[in-house]
């Protein structure tokens, strides 16, 4: 449940990072302000999605290892042993 959350997480951070942000706030009378706040708005963005991609990445790998185990184990008990 973890990767799919993650992954809808991923999707909607990526429609967001996409969207031009001229029209982010109301105020349009400081520009220069602004500029720097958007930049910070697509940092936070940026390390969001980073922090969701490592995760779904750790929840890939853990499942990835559990079925693995279960295969091996399964053969071990075909085998005998």
């Amino acid at each position: 449940m973890d990767v799919v959350s993650n992954a809808v997480s991923l999707a909607l951070i990526s429609l967001l990072l996409r969207q031009p942000f001229d029209n982010l706030f109301a105020v349009a009378e400081f520009e220069s302000d602004l500029s720097g706040i958007k930049f910070g708005v697509k940092l936070a963005l940026l390390f969001i999605a980073l922090m969701v991609t490592i995760d779904l990445i750790k929840n890939l790998v853990f499942i990835g290892r559990t079925k693995l185990a279960v295969s091996l184990k399964g053969h071990a008990e075909e085998n005998g042993r």
